[in-house]
């Protein structure tokens, strides 16, 4: 027999395929602070649980908007979830359901996420040590992580990469970041469902706001769903 509150989160659930309000970057803004950062859990090395925050629930969320935050960003480390590697590199069904779960706790209960691909960006995608290999996996597990969740809400955001690594003096480094920015913006935008208007966020070199200022450049024009992510 199900209780009220899982039959409210299932109703809540089903919503979150069905509705998608076109909200602008700017507007999200004025909405989503104060936020709160999930760090060592999904994101944790090998897998969830090895940095000893366990036990992630759906009352985690009942908690973190209760407390009054807005938004959520849920840090994920895909490195060991792979279940192949090259060509497909397919991510394990069983880890991307755990992720998709996580989501939509948060989603369910009215609150914005921020999803990402985290310290992949030191285990595997350092562009400072650059082979094509590495921009195949990032758009073979973009191309995963984007048609899996492409009919959830306008409160997902995508976040390309977390703090991109590479020499702070690098324009070479840099300009390979600028691309891969793109190419994930060319993904999700072609991925259907309501990704062509999802909000994202991508980085500058080091999420720096100093090497943004010398390195960062816009996506080709025509999309006015992107934003620049740095830290202060």
């Amino acid at each position: 027999m199900w209780g009220l509150n899982t039959l409210l989160y299932l109703v809540a659930a089903t919503q979150l395929v069905r509705a998608f309000v076109d909200t602008k970057p700017s507007v999200a803004w004025k909405t989503i602070s104060p936020g709160w950062n999930l760090g060592n859990t999904l994101d944790a090395i090998p897998t969830e649980g090895s940095w000893g925050n366990s036990g992630l629930t759906a009352q985690t969320f009942d908690d973190i908007k209760a407390a009054g935050f807005k938004s959520v960003r849920i840090p994920v480390t895909w490195t060991h979830h792979f279940q192949t590697e090259a060509p497909s590199y397919t991510v394990d069904p069983t880890w991307m359901t755990r992720v998709e779960t996580v989501v939509d706790w948060a989603l369910a209960r009215g609150v914005w996420v921020v999803l990402n691909v985290h310290h992949d960006s030191w285990e595997w995608a350092d562009l400072s040590k650059y082979t094509p290999g590495q921009v195949d996996k990032f758009e073979k597990l973009w191309t995963q992580i984007a048609t899996r969740f492409k009919n959830k809400s306008e409160k997902l955001i995508f976040e390309s990469l977390n703090e991109p690594a590479g020499s702070p003096d690098n324009q070479v480094t840099a300009d390979l970041y600028n691309d891969l920015n793109t190419r994930f913006l060319n993904i999700v935008r072609n991925s259907g469902g309501y990704n062509a208007k999802r909000i994202t966020s991508l980085p500058s070199l080091h999420t720096s706001i100093e090497l943004g200022n010398l390195y960062f450049k816009d996506p080709p024009a025509g999309d006015d769903y992107w934003t620049y992510q740095y830290v202060p």
